[in-house]
C-alpha cells in the first residue's frame, strides 16, 4: 500500500490541529492556513477531543457499556477510545472504522497486541459491511455505544447520511448508546474552513442544534444537542487523570461544536 505523502489529509491535519506528530507538510500548511485566520480551532479540536473521552468515561462507569463501535475514528492520537474505555473496564471491546489508508496503517500497528480491539477499513456510506465487520469482535445482544465524533460534518444531506446513521442504529441492541460530536454552522467559521481546508475529498457541512437533533432519531435524549463544553462539564476529570491536555477547565462561553447523546430503548 502506498500512501501519498504532496496532499494534505484529514486525519493528518486534525492530528497536528491537536499537537500530534502524525503530520507532513501538506497537513501542516493546510492546518496553518486554518488557524491563522481562526486561531480558536485548535482548542475546538481539543475540547471534541475531550467531549469524547467524558462520553466514553459516562457510558462505561454509569451506564456499564462495554463496547464501542468508533466510526471514522481517525489517527490513533490523545486518549483513544480503548483506551479510555479499557482504564476503567479491561474487558471492554472497542471496534474502530474507517475508510483511511493512513487511519489503518496506524490503527492496526496501534491495535496488534490489544485484542479486545479491532481496526475495519470501511466507508460510513457502506453500514452493512461495518456492521457485519463490527459483529466480528462486539456482541450484538449486548448494549453498544455508537460514537461518531466529528464525522458527520464531512457528509453532505446528499449522500443520504440521515438513512446511514438510522440504519446503524435500527441494528443496534436495546440499551445501545448514539455519540455525536459536529460542527456549528456559523458562516464566519464556515467560509474559514471552506476556504483554507483544501483537502482531497472533503465536503465539510455546518449544521445547526436542530439538524443535528434529527440524527437522534430512534433514541431517547440523555444529553440533549448543546455545545459540546457544556455536555458532563462535571466528568472532564477524575482525580487520578493525567492526560495531557492542554487545560483544565471548560471554556465558560459555548463552543461551535454541537453534540449530543442518545439512548435506544
Amino acid at each position: 500500500m502506498t500512501i501519498g505523502t504532496n496532499e494534505a489529509n484529514i486525519a493528518r491535519v486534525y492530528d497536528y490541529v491537536l499537537g500530534g506528530k502524525d503530520n507532513l507538510a501538506a497537513d501542516r500548511a493546510v492546518g496553518d492556513a486554518i488557524m491563522a485566520k481562526a486561531p480558536h480551532v485548535r482548542m475546538l479540536a481539543w475540547e471534541n477531543r475531550r467531549f469524547l473521552v467524558r462520553s466514553v468515561r459516562r457510558l462505561v462507569g454509569h451506564h456499564r457499556v462495554h463496547q464501542f463501535l468508533d466510526i471514522g475514528c481517525g489517527l490513533p492520537t490523545q486518549e483513544n477510545v480503548h483506551e479510555v474505555a479499557q482504564a476503567l473496564a479491561p474487558q471492554a471491546k472497542v471496534v474502530y472504522v474507517d475508510s483511511d489508508p493512513v487511519v489503518i496503517a496506524h490503527g492496526r500497528a496501534l491495535l496488534s497486541t490489544n485484542p479486545g480491539t479491532a481496526m475495519v477499513e470501511a466507508d460510513l456510506r457502506d453500514p452493512d459491511l461495518i456492521l457485519r465487520r463490527a459483529a466480528e469482535t462486539l456482541d450484538f445482544d449486548r448494549p453498544i455505544a455508537l460514537m461518531m465524533i466529528a464525522i458527520l460534518h464531512f457528509f453532505p444531506d446528499d449522500t443520504g447520511v440521515h438513512g446511514i446513521v438510522r440504519r446503524l442504529v435500527d441494528a443496534l441492541p436495546s440499551g445501545s448508546y448514539l455519540v455525536i460530536s459536529h460542527v456549528e454552522r456559523q458562516p464566519r467559521l464556515e467560509k474559514i474552513v471552506k476556504q483554507d481546508y483544501a483537502v482531497p475529498g472533503a465536503r465539510p457541512v455546518f449544521r445547526d442544534d436542530e439538524q443535528l437533533a434529527a440524527f437522534f432519531t430512534g433514541t431517547s435524549p440523555v444529553e440533549k444537542v448543546q455545545p459540546i463544553n457544556h455536555i458532563l462539564p462535571d466528568t472532564a476529570r477524575t482525580p487520578d487523570d493525567s492526560a495531557p491536555f492542554p487545560h483544565d477547565s471548560d471554556p465558560p462561553a459555548p463552543i461551535p461544536v454541537l453534540g449530543g447523546i442518545g439512548r435506544k430503548p
